[in-house]
C-alpha cells in the first residue's frame, strides 16, 4: 500500500499574488517497486502539479504550487495520481485555497451561545476579537470603531500598520442583544 503525507495540499488564506508551494510525499510501504504518474487534472486547474521520483520503486514526491494572481474566493482542484499498486490504483489530492477580499473582516459576525438552561443572556462578561486585513497593494488605515449598542464597548489595536487590526468587542455580564442585534462599524 501507498503512504502520503500529508494527505491533502492545503493553502489556507493566501493574498492573491502570493506564490507558495506544498509538497506531499507518497511511500511505498507494499514491498515490491511501484510507479506512479498524474492522471489528466480538470481543465482550468487552479494549481500546477509535478510528480517526481525520488527513491526509485519506492517514494515520489508531488510539487503543489499556486499559479496567482487569483481572484477573491475558493479555489479548488482535485488531482488524481495512478498507480500500479493493485487495490490501490488511484491515489486523489485535494487542493485548496481561499483568497480573501481586498478588505476581510473575520469572523464577520459575532453570535452568543449562552450555556444551556441559562436564558439568553450572557452569564459573565465576554470579550470577543475580530480581526480585520488588508490583503491589497496600498495601506489601510482603521482609524476606529464604534457600536451601535452603548452597552458594547468597541476598542481598536494597531497590529501591523496598514495591513492588520485587532478589534476587540467587550460584551458586559448579562447582555442580551435587542432583536435586531448591534452593529460594529
Amino acid at each position: 500500500m501507498l503512504f502520503r503525507s500529508p494527505r491533502s495540499a492545503s493553502f489556507g488564506r493566501i493574498p492573491p499574488d502570493a506564490f507558495r508551494e506544498r509538497v506531499l510525499t507518497l511511500t511505498n510501504n507494499s514491498g515490491r517497486p511501484f510507479r506512479l504518474h498524474l492522471g489528466d487534472l480538470p481543465s482550468g486547474a487552479d494549481f500546477k502539479y509535478q510528480l517526481v521520483e525520488t527513491i526509485k520503486g519506492q517514494e515520489y514526491k508531488l510539487f503543489v504550487n499556486t499559479l496567482p494572481a487569483y481572484k477573491p474566493g475558493t479555489h479548488r482542484t482535485l488531482a488524481t495520481v495512478k498507480t500500479d499498486v493493485k487495490g490501490q490504483e488511484e491515489i486523489k489530492v485535494n487542493t485548496y485555497a481561499l483568497v480573501p477580499e481586498r478588505l476581510d473582516v473575520n469572523p464577520p459576525s459575532i453570535s452568543l451561545k449562552p450555556p444551556r438552561g441559562k436564558g439568553s443572556r450572557t452569564p459573565r462578561a465576554v470579550t470577543k476579537v475580530v480581526q480585520v486585513n488588508n490583503y491589497g497593494a496600498r495601506p489601510v488605515q482603521l482609524l476606529g470603531a464604534t457600536s451601535s449598542d452603548p452597552a458594547v464597548e468597541v476598542e481598536t489595536h494597531v497590529v501591523q500598520p496598514g495591513r492588520r487590526y485587532r478589534v476587540l468587542v467587550r460584551l458586559p455580564a448579562g447582555y442580551q442583544p435587542s432583536a435586531a442585534g448591534a452593529k460594529i462599524g
